[in-house]
């Protein structure tokens, strides 16, 4: 692991790019006024309580050590938009801009002010979902996420304080049900993605097919699209030759999810162990450094 390389300092950086990102885009929706951020972008510790760890340690480092995909963030919670929207109006108000009037401002003004806001957006996203004491975690997906990762902490040689980052392909929410359109993907994936590679170390999990297709196809080369530049698409493949693409079922569709554990009996997945077939299907793919979506069948 690269020590030394203000890994916290970009990561906000690059959450403030996310959320002054002004371009409208098909089939998804944001309304900072309203606390509707593009999102998902979070960096914590791994298995080590938010009390005892500070977030800007986290600047020792310069990659993170497993990186988890999902393609877009889920429609948000209202306890999340009032807390979002808040957090934005009081960090704009102290660079002297109104939030309701945000569209008078450049991107530019505003990057610092968003800065601000982003360090209180993963406090608020740490004090809510940070917890390893994962029957504390409310967000079904987040907590059996968080379990995979500590069944498998030998596996990807997770120690207690190694940073975990955590992102979407898109980080606006979907308009309406299902994922992104193909496009929407695409036009975020040109304008984030090659800084979120630079920010993730040799491992990324994907959550759920939708995800790992797209990142499959970049490590390939088999991405083929005209809204991004091929330089771009180079760079991607150059950034994603040496890292471990792992495909699992989204930890939000229990069904396919739990079958990844034993004792089915057991009705909490966190209380269940990886079966050893799957252990050593991820064991495999991180060794080899490929693109592998571990299907129960296979």
């Amino acid at each position: 692991m690269v020590r030394s390389g203000n890994l916290y300092e970009r990561v906000i950086d690059l959450g403030a790019k996310i959320i002054g990102c002004r371009q409208s885009c098909e089939g998804v929706t944001k309304d900072l006024k309203s606390g509707v951020i593009p999102r998902g972008l979070v960096l914590e510790p791994f298995n080590i309580s938010p009390r005892q760890f500070k977030l800007d340690q986290l600047n020792e480092f310069r990659r993170a050590k497993v990186t988890i995909l999902g393609i877009n963030p889920g429609h948000i919670l209202p306890f999340e938009a009032v807390a979002y929207q808040k957090i934005l109006e009081s960090a704009l108000s102290r660079h002297g801009i109104s939030l309701r009037k945000l569209e008078d401002y450049n991107v530019k003004a505003c990057f610092k002010a968003f800065k601000d806001a982003y360090q209180e957006i993963l406090e608020a996203w740490r004090r809510c979902y940070g917890s390893w004491n994962l029957v504390d975690v409310k967000i079904a997906y987040v907590r059996r996420a968080k379990h995979f990762l500590v069944e498998l902490k030998d596996e990807l040689n997770l120690r207690g304080g190694d940073p975990i980052l955590w992102s979407n392909l898109v980080y606006c929410e979907s308009a309406g049900r299902g994922a992104p359109p193909k496009k929407t993907v695409w036009t975020c994936v040109s304008k984030y993605f090659i800084e979120l590679l630079q920010l993730s170390g040799d491992v990324i999990i994907c959550l759920g097919w939708s995800s790992f297709k797209y990142v499959k196809k970049l490590k390939k080369e088999e991405a083929k699209t005209p809204l991004v530049d091929v330089s771009k698409l180079e760079m991607m493949k150059k950034l994603l030759a040496n890292k471990s693409v792992i495909g699992i079922y989204h930890p939000s569709s229990r069904g396919t999810f739990s079958k990844y554990f034993e004792d089915a009996r057991k009705k909490r997945i966190v209380e269940r162990r990886l079966r050893d077939v799957f252990r050593q299907r991820i064991r495999d793919a991180v060794k080899a450094r490929s693109a592998k979506f571990i299907d129960q069948n296979n």
